[in-house]
């Protein structure tokens, strides 16, 4: 028997085709990733123009504070008692409290013999009857009555007269100022309101106006905390107490990272800017 011999043979080879569904997946896939960049790109353009509005918003506060509240913090001083602010040993988590209030009295002899703690809110009479002589825009808030003297018929006559007139005066004034007092509270309250719900960027404006801020609200400490006795629930300027905590905190923290500084320097006999 013969044998035949049989030529190999081969398949046609077809071109490869891509599936159709691995297309889709793949298109799907892209389109994600197209997806997922917008929605960081516009969370980047929201972000940027969130913190440029905290930032723009920060300069008006500082602007606004530069010509409606620095002026009326400058008086204070000369208006409400203030030498409790170089004997209270401040700290960086007050209550302002009415207690807490007390207890610093009490710890740091804030007080004359016979005197009440009430003294310590008490205005100086006498800057505020001369504001005038002291300051143009506290002239127009503190408005006196205008007075027409009449006839006495003795000099104990005139004597009472001048006794209540004076003490009417005073009254007005006192009650003028008071209003003065309470509106700069009312303003600065606002000021902290809008960094503390970070509209405004306070880093902007920390600097600038920490120290001012930090120690106005120490002359002002009694006033704030002698009408916040009603407990947490229920107090008065509680933006003003948060914004000082914070401020005085962070202002701890840069003074510590200076003076270790400086320690450190001194330590190693270094002097700054020099090259060794």
């Amino acid at each position: 028997m013969f044998m035949t011999q049989v030529e190999p043979t081969m398949a046609p080879i077809e071109p490869t085709m891509l599936p159709i569904e691995w297309l889709s997946h793949m298109a799907t896939i892209v389109m994600a990733i197209v997806a997922i960049v917008a929605a960081l790109y516009a969370a980047f353009q929201y972000s940027f123009g969130k913190k440029n509005a905290r930032i723009s918003r920060a300069c008006e506060l500082a602007d606004y504070f530069a010509n409606n509240i620095i002026w009326r913090i400058v008086l204070i001083p000369h208006i409400v008692p203030n030498s409790h602010v170089k004997k209270i040993k401040w700290k960086d988590n007050l209550l302002f409290n009415k207690s807490e209030a007390l207890r610093f009295i009490d710890e740091f002899k804030l007080l004359e013999d016979g005197k009440k703690p009430e003294s310590l809110l008490a205005f100086n009479a006498n800057f505020v009857l001369n504001a005038r002589l002291y300051s143009p825009k506290l002239s127009a808030v503190v408005v006196l009555p205008s007075l027409t003297v009449p006839e006495f018929k003795d000099e104990s006559a005139r004597k009472e007269w001048n006794k209540k007139v004076s003490e009417d005066i005073n009254g007005v004034a006192m009650n003028q100022i008071n209003a003065f007092v309470m509106g700069l509270l009312n303003d600065l309250e606002w000021f902290c309101m809008n960094i503390n719900s970070r509209v405004a960027d306070g880093t902007v404006i920390y600097q600038s106006l920490h120290s001012t801020f930090l120690s106005t609200i120490q002359t002002m400490y009694f006033f704030i905390s002698f009408i916040n006795v009603n407990g947490p629930a229920d107090k008065y300027y509680t933006n003003i107490m948060k914004l000082y905590n914070k401020w005085c905190k962070d202002a701890k923290k840069r003074a510590d990272v200076h003076q270790r500084r400086i320690d450190k320097v001194e330590k190693n006999g270094t002097v700054f800017g020099s090259k060794t």
